[in-house]
């Protein structure tokens, strides 16, 4: 037995437009901060507690996606995944990055080893998909 749908990706079940944004950054860049900001829901979250040296930035981490959405109107929402910044987690790039309309970098500046990180990803992403892409740098640097 098979399952048929008549429905069309990218279409809601009660009409208008449903879109995937992807938010992805390197680890601590402040991805699943950004969607529990700006989602209209409760954010699905996989955060499990960080056990190794870097706990000392945040207690946890997303093992596999943040997922959020905003309403623009009835006739558009966007639904927003946020990726694992961690590299040993980077087969979920992959798997949340199809079918998406765009996606936000997002690096913490104050950082030098994100913006190398940042670099790993985006190469990543380009790979995936000619998508367009927002670049934005999360903190500041520290002024001496």
């Amino acid at each position: 037995m098979t399952l048929e749908t008549s429905r069309t990706p990218g279409r809601r079940r009660h009409g208008g437009k449903a879109v995937k944004i992807v938010v992805t950054g390197p680890f601590s860049a402040g991805k699943t901060t950004l969607i529990r900001t700006i989602s209209e829901i409760t954010v699905l979250s996989t955060e499990q507690d960080i056990t190794d040296d870097t706990r000392s930035r945040k207690a946890a981490t997303t093992v596999a996606m943040d997922f959020g959405r905003i309403t623009l109107d009835r006739d558009l929402v966007r639904y927003l995944f946020g990726t694992p910044g961690r590299e040993r987690f980077d087969f979920m790039w992959e798997i949340l990055g199809e079918r998406m309309l765009g996606y936000i970098l997002l690096v913490d500046s104050s950082r030098d080893e994100s913006l190398a990180e940042a670099v790993v990803i985006l190469v990543a992403f380009r790979r995936m998909a000619r998508v367009p892409f927002v670049l934005a740098l999360n903190r500041e640097p520290a002024r001496a």
